[in-house]
């Protein structure tokens, strides 16, 4: 998705941070319609650092694409209209969907998305960033809150703890930490969207997940978002 002109039209009115309804004009004027969040859009956080929450968005999307899961549209950064920020491609979804309905359904997808927010450390998993499309593909969404160097999962899912993670993820992981090691091209690109020391958490995380392949028991007290949807 590479653009040549990015329009607004409404703003998103429920988060705490300016997001808008945007369309895109790629390079072939072929208009896709997407969701902008501007860096100036976001409200300062006492625990991550200001001005960073679209990067972030951007890196959680790079990883995505280096582990081949879990499914996050395609995002980019762009300067748009209100500056620069993270523009991803909108998913038409069944809106009655979220986590708690989808849970029986797609096990397997959920589980995925389970581990992605612990390497990534996803302080924001709400059940209503699963998005089903009408082809019945899952999708996840909103990864602005991640990478914190401290661990901050915050997360309505609780149903997979303790469960054996298998092979071929780790074997995934393993692919990834060895891209990180060595400085892959896509290790360099991540890194300059989130600082060295959360750089070097990001390593610690899949390490800790590849030496004991279970998914943590997190604290219920904790551990949650708020709200829950």
């Amino acid at each position: 998705m590479k653009i040549n002109d990015l329009l607004i039209s409404n703003p998103i009115l429920t988060g705490s941070n300016k997001v808008f309804h945007a369309t895109i004009c790629d390079l072939d004027n072929n208009l896709i319609e997407s969701i902008y969040k501007p860096k100036l859009g976001e409200k300062p956080l006492i625990d991550f650092s200001p001005g960073t929450l679209y990067k972030r968005e951007f890196a959680a999307y790079l990883v995505s694409q280096t582990l081949g899961w879990p499914n996050i549209p395609e995002t980019l950064i762009y300067e748009g209209p209100h500056g620069i920020g993270s523009v991803q491609k909108l998913v038409k979804y069944k809106k009655q969907e979220n986590y708690f309905t989808l849970l029986n359904r797609f096990p397997d997808d959920l589980l995925k998305i389970a581990i992605f927010d612990i390497i990534v450390n996803n302080a924001d998993r709400k059940g209503g960033h699963f998005l089903l499309d009408y082809n019945d593909i899952l999708w996840s969404i909103d990864h602005g809150l991640t990478f914190h160097h401290i661990f901050k999962v915050r997360t309505v899912i609780f149903d997979f703890e303790g469960k054996k993670i298998p092979k071929d993820i780790i074997n995934d992981l393993i692919i990834f930490l060895e891209q990180l090691n060595q400085r892959h091209s896509i290790s360099d690109n991540i890194n300059s969207f989130i600082s060295d020391i959360e750089y070097q958490a990001l390593i610690n995380r899949l390490n800790i997940l590849i030496k004991n392949p279970y998914v943590p028991h997190l604290n219920p007290y904790y551990n949650v978002p708020w709200p829950l949807i």
